[in-house]
């Protein structure tokens, strides 16, 4: 079930305790009117231009406020309904009243059809940019397993939410090949090098950390080669002496 376009009452515009998002999944929910909104998160962040793993919490906070009311939540036929409560009662009495008045997003075909291109787009910049065996998907996920290596709960939970980590992540790596001028070689050899080292392992949490600011790349493979020429010194120097001892 679709709608062409939705109501936004400006009593729902006027409310002081939802944000900008609430308010227009509760206009969205009046638009249903006494059938109720039985969309999926995936359709409904699509319109609110959100991730899908955000909608759940704020059907809770529209739920939490007495806004709406949820039938089989956990269920695919999941509906949710304006809830039987005296704040609702006095939206839709405003909204009875001045109907006249209301404000109405309505929309010409033409105006319809760019407003539908717009969401697309939104909506793609939303979805996964970087597919498949992407080099730069593969150092995202390598950095994030590394972590959760040492960290079993770091930023799990719903599997989209840990997509949309990656897909961030893969965005900053790509930022650092093409801006910075970053090899994928340097960048995976810096990656393991950060996540083994006792010190940066904690500092060094997101894709984002690991960029900026873009001279800390710089100090990250400098501090990594000096350890590992410290460590090719140590090896000639047991070597020396191990072979001194044999002989």
């Amino acid at each position: 079930m679709t709608l062409d376009y939705i109501r936004i009452p400006t009593a729902i515009l006027r409310l002081k305790d939802l944000n900008l998002r609430q308010k227009l999944l509760l206009a969205l929910v009046i638009s249903f009117g006494g059938n109720g909104l039985k969309m999926g998160n995936e359709e409904i962040a699509e319109l609110l231009g959100i991730w899908p793993c955000r909608v759940s919490g704020l059907i809770k906070d529209l739920q939490v406020k007495d806004y709406v009311q949820v039938k089989n939540s956990q269920s695919r036929w999941r509906t949710i309904y304006l809830s039987k409560s005296a704040k609702v009662d006095e939206i839709l009495l405003i909204t009875k009243s001045t109907s006249k008045k209301a404000l109405l997003i309505t929309k010409s075909k033409d105006t319809f059809h760019e407003s539908e291109n717009i969401t697309k787009r939104n909506a793609a910049l939303n979805k996964e940019i970087y597919r498949g065996n992407s080099e730069l998907l593969r150092l995202a996920q390598l950095l994030l397993d590394l972590i959760v290596q040492r960290k079993k709960d770091f930023r799990l939970g719903q599997p989209d939410c840990r997509e949309r980590t990656i897909q961030r992540w893969a965005r900053d790596i790509d930022l650092m090949v093409r801006r910075d001028h970053r090899s994928i070689a340097d960048i995976e050899a810096v990656i393991r090098w950060v996540q083994a080292d006792p010190f940066w392992q904690n500092n060094i949490l997101s894709g984002r950390k690991l960029r900026e600011p873009r001279e800390r790349f710089d100090q990250l493979q400098l501090k990594m080669g000096k350890q590992n020429g410290h460590r090719e010194t140590r090896t000639g120097r047991d070597n020396q002496i191990t072979g001194t001892f044999v002989r």
